[in-house]
């Protein structure tokens, strides 16, 4: 498993968003073979607010994936999904 900002590195984030990630660790990531949709599987020892997790999925999507062909399932939502696992 690796932190979070290892593997998104060049991701520029609000300093309350980089800290609300800062001590997260990421398991793995998938994306289907249609690639509609990236999954990103989290272990964190803080709950993190769904607000937060979407402005995260958002600035993913924004920043790092732009210019990859995705296929959006829905029109609302952002082909990032972030899941989150608490560790208490």
């Amino acid at each position: 498993m690796k932190q979070f900002f290892q593997v998104f590195q060049e991701l520029t984030v609000s300093e309350h968003l980089r800290g609300m990630f800062l001590n997260t660790t990421i398991s793995r990531i998938t994306l289907k073979k249609d690639r509609s949709k990236l999954s990103i599987y989290l272990h964190s020892d803080h709950l993190l607010e769904r607000s937060d997790i979407r402005e995260m999925e958002e600035a993913i999507y924004k920043q790092l994936f732009i210019g990859l062909r995705f296929v959006f399932e829905k029109a609302s939502t952002y082909p990032v999904n972030i899941r989150q696992k608490v560790l208490l």
